[in-house]
């Protein structure tokens, strides 16, 4: 499926003080889907006073970002790309990543599309820790469809959410009733973490601003339990 150039336009306006924004030739339009999820935590973050800066896997800050379109350990290539936001002083940065492996209750590990993490677990698996899934404060599993989203998918961010998965989200450019009716009664189950389902969730749409409104309590949250 060829690249929406939408989405393309949304991580422009997004990533401000990018030179690049992370992306090659080789990137197909679910790759670019995820860093379209990662911009949208982005503006959270800065309406909730966050500073965003870019940084390699040495740790250095960069203008010319990459980004992964195949999932990657954090202590592989240092030339990937994360987002740093810091808030206050006080209160231990974030990191955003995309396509990072994270290590489940069972030991398997499982690809994490977009995933919020403290950055001292961030520091911790560039240096070979590899980090359990109950690390990350949220994750969002993004799926860019020509048609509606397969009933399958939510059956697998619930597996996902069973081995460890916190504060999942399950995105997607279409929607589907079935999936979106089978994650709202999951909560009930007492042995899985919450799921949540952000359908039709693209640039411009009525979901978009209230995906950004919900990712905002990540954000929050934090700030207050480490102020």
């Amino acid at each position: 499926m060829s690249v929406d150039p939408a989405l393309v336009n949304a991580l422009k306006a997004a990533l401000i003080g990018a030179k690049s924004i992370g992306y090659n030739d080789q990137a197909k339009a679910h790759d670019v889907y995820e860093g379209y999820a990662l911009t949208l935590l982005v503006r959270a973050a800065r309406d909730e006073g966050a500073s965003v800066t870019y940084h390699n896997g040495n740790e250095r800050r960069v203008r010319d970002l990459k980004f992964r379109i195949a999932p990657g350990l954090l202590s592989g290539d240092a030339s990937f790309t994360h987002i740093q936001l810091e808030f206050t002083p006080s209160v231990e940065p974030l990191e955003l990543h995309i396509g990072i492996m994270g290590r489940g209750y069972s030991t398997v590990f499982h690809e994490c599309d977009v995933a919020i993490l403290p950055r001292h677990v961030g520091h911790h698996g560039r240096h070979g820790r590899p980090w359990p899934l109950t690390a990350a404060l949220a994750s969002i599993e993004c799926k860019f469809y020509a048609k509606g989203v397969p009933l399958g998918m939510a059956r697998a961010a619930l597996g996902l959410a069973c081995d460890g998965a916190k504060g999942l989200v399950l995105a997607s450019n279409k929607t589907s009733t079935s999936v979106a009716t089978l994650l709202s009664h999951h909560h009930h189950w007492h042995w899985a973490h919450e799921v949540s389902f952000e359908g039709n969730l693209h640039p411009g749409s009525h979901e978009e601003h209230s995906a950004i409104r919900s990712f905002r309590r990540y954000f929050r949250d934090w700030v207050h339990e480490h102020t």
